[in-house]
């Protein structure tokens, strides 16, 4: 299957949330980041790295998008000017550690979204990021014996998303920032996952 590279935010943004996880950690021992502030700091970052030339909107309605939606919301809509042409992304963000069904809702949103795209959002691209506190998404990243943080890789396998037949979610990078070189007991991470449309 053929895939596009990720959008090129992603590899400066993967890398910073895991770091901005650990500093929070640091000043707020004992209290977990709430989706909110994630999906707060993620907007941030996205709009930094891309400038004055793009927009980056929190909370934007599903039925801007695609049909068939009544007030569900996207969490972070991303357009910003390629060359010619523009690049487009909704994003939904997770805490690592989401029971699994969170997760699968959010993996069918997006691909329901990509499925009922409106007309004037055609190149539109789809991304779940689970952000993990002293954790790992075990369902898209590779664990291995090895405990060095070194060691940490994204399952190439693709997932087929519930209900959708030719859609599926392939993960794509996993950040990581660690307080040892020795150990990922106490690892922070960032996992990029794309929801893509498989050829018919």
């Amino acid at each position: 299957m053929a895939v596009l590279k990720p959008p090129m935010w992603t590899e400066s943004v993967l890398q910073a949330l895991p770091y901005w996880v650990g500093y929070q950690r640091g000043r707020y021992s004992g209290h977990w980041l709430t989706e909110g502030a994630i999906v707060a700091e993620l907007t941030s970052l996205i709009a930094g790295y891309l400038g004055r030339n793009c927009t980056v909107v929190r909370e934007k309605s599903a039925s801007d998008l695609a049909e068939g939606f009544g007030a569900e919301r996207i969490d972070v809509f991303v357009d910003s000017p390629l060359g010619a042409n523009r690049e487009q992304s909704v994003i939904e963000v997770k805490p690592a550690d989401a029971m699994k069904k969170r997760v699968t809702e959010d993996l069918k949103k997006l691909a329901k979204v990509l499925q009922n795209t409106n007309d004037n959002q055609q190149g539109l691209r789809a991304f779940l990021i689970l952000v993990g506190e002293q954790k790992l998404p075990e369902r898209f990243v590779k664990v291995t014996e090895d405990e060095s943080p070194y060691a940490i890789r994204v399952n190439r396998s693709h997932e087929r998303v519930d209900g959708y037949d030719h859609i599926v979610a392939v993960p794509r990078r996993v950040c990581i920032a660690a307080s040892s070189l020795k150990s990922r007991k106490n690892v922070h991470s960032a996992t990029l996952i794309e929801i893509l449309k498989l050829p018919i």
